[in-house]
């Protein structure tokens, strides 16, 4: 049974057979596998290549001789999702009968030191699940982030795979950057449990550090990763970094925040205009008002959500919608146009009021809308579907800039966004929900996926994207939040 299931995950006759034997053999050279496995020394090699790019197989060196040794047989249900193809039955039969026979067949004898090489894409990625295993939920490991790879397409959807995965298995991340790279790690500032410091030191770029092990990655055209097991060795890594880690500002990322701000600063200094907001090729919104001290929506997230908007309609269509610090209006005008059965804007502005206030009158909105002003909810009393609310990004604890009109609706204090949280249930009707945008630059302090759980809500990403244009370049994502 346990070898029909091998062959539905994609491992021939042959690669089972060797499989098995290095099993049962622990770590060996290639001579003792052809007479334990039967397979003739002219088809061995093939077959070990193959094993060892589905990450099933590494190497040790041992006196300059490779002595090859199967791999934790967790990867083959690894190997399995991947395969996407009846992973439900697959999986559960690997789990009841495949795993705890091959578990009871490896006997790999504990050395005190080892080292293992994974090669191709797919080995790399059993590597840096090694690191997840080892670790496990709430463990830690460390790195010297990579240099320059980091800004290739693949090495950043990897990444992406790395963080997803280590975030659902709940494990922290501490990486030191070069500060030459910093424009690279931007991408994941910010995200949960990964916490980034610059230096200008040299550093050994490309180092993972965890629980006993020190693993290398190179990533070339065929990337490789060479992983070494040693107490030792571990404990002089952590003590290099932990000293390189204290050096380092943690005030790296955050200064880049601030560069952010005082660019989006500078942009929105500008007199009353008018502006057409394409939602899409064919539809738009001719002659929308901006006024003076009121953000520019059609560089911002703002449009990203404005045109989410548009094409999610059916969200709020029919619904009582609450565009909550308003700006200029737009997402609130977007849903009353669009659908929304009433739409009540807020914001903390006189400036932003105005300008809202305008653009409802120019749409015809104004049977279907009420303007307050006011923090949060101050003065608004009814209970919505849907609370739609484009946040301050950034943390007035990590940003210093000086309070004006338009700093204050992008910098504030961190509590705000508990304070929101708090009070949006007493707002919500049953099932109602909140959207909520985040520009993942800025830090965790007010990224709605981090915070709102902390509050007894629930959070969905409905939506991300890579700004490569506008005022905010990098990932801006999407939240659907329920209670």
């Amino acid at each position: 049974m346990e070898t029909k299931t091998l062959r539905e995950i994609g491992l021939t006759d042959s690669e089972i057979k060797v499989y098995f034997a290095l099993l049962e053999l622990e770590s060996s050279t290639v001579g003792k596998i052809i007479e334990k496995s039967k397979i003739s020394d002219s088809e061995i090699y093939s077959i070990l290549e193959k094993l060892k790019e589905k990450g099933l197989v590494g190497f040790v060196i041992k006196n300059n001789v490779k002595h090859f040794q199967a791999s934790d047989p967790k990867n083959l249900i690894r190997l399995l999702e991947d395969r996407e193809k009846q992973i439900l039955e697959q999986k559960a039969e690997l789990q009841k009968n495949v795993i705890p026979l091959i578990e009871q067949k490896r006997k790999l004898a504990e050395e005190k030191q080892e080292c293992v090489v994974y090669e191709s894409y797919e080995g790399v990625k059993a590597a840096f699940n090694l690191i997840l295993d080892t670790v496990g939920k709430d463990g830690e490991y460390r790195v010297f982030a990579f240099g320059s790879v980091l800004r290739e397409p693949k090495v950043i959807r990897f990444f992406d795979w790395f963080h997803k995965r280590r975030i659902e298995r709940g494990v922290r991340g501490n990486a030191l950057s070069n500060i030459e790279f910093k424009d690279a790690m931007q991408r994941w500032n910010g995200i949960k449990g990964f916490t980034i410091r610059l230096t200008d030191q040299k550093i050994p770029i490309g180092t993972f550090i965890f629980k006993n092990h020190v693993m290398t990655v190179l990533w070339t055209d065929k990337p490789a990763a060479f992983v070494i097991k040693s107490k030792k060795n571990y404990e002089y890594y952590k003590e290099f970094f932990e000293d390189a880690w204290k050096s380092a500002t943690s005030n790296s990322m955050i200064n880049i925040q601030e560069m952010q701000v005082r660019k989006q600063l500078d942009s929105h200094k500008h007199e009353k205009y008018l502006i057409d907001i394409e939602l899409s090729k064919n539809t738009r919104i001719p002659d929308f008002v901006v006024n003076q001290k009121v953000m520019r929506p059609e560089r911002m997230a703002s449009m990203i959500l404005a045109k989410w908007l548009f094409r999610n309609s059916y969200l709020y269509k029919g619904k009582v919608v609450m565009d909550m610090g308003s700006g200029s209006g737009i997402q609130g005008v977007v849903a009353g146009i669009y659908g929304a059965r009433k739409v009540i804007f807020s914001d903390i502005t006189r400036e932003a009021i105005e300008n809202t206030k305008e653009n409802i009158q120019k749409y015809n909105l104004q049977s279907r809308s009420s303007v307050f002003q006011g923090n949060l909810f101050g003065r608004v009393k009814e209970k919505f579907d849907v609370i739609i609310f484009n946040h301050p990004f950034f943390s007035r604890d990590e940003v210093k800039v000086e309070k004006t009109v338009l700093s204050i609706s992008m910098v504030v204090s961190p509590q705000l966004i508990h304070k929101f949280f708090e009070d949006a249930k007493n707002h919500l009707k049953r099932n109602g929900f909140i959207i909520m945008p985040f520009f993942h630059l800025a830090s965790e302090a007010n990224n709605p996926e981090i915070q709102a759980p902390k509050h007894g809500y629930s959070v969905s990403e409905l939506f991300s994207m890579e700004m490569d244009e506008g005022l905010q370049k990098g990932k801006i994502s999407i939240y659907r939040i329920k209670v």
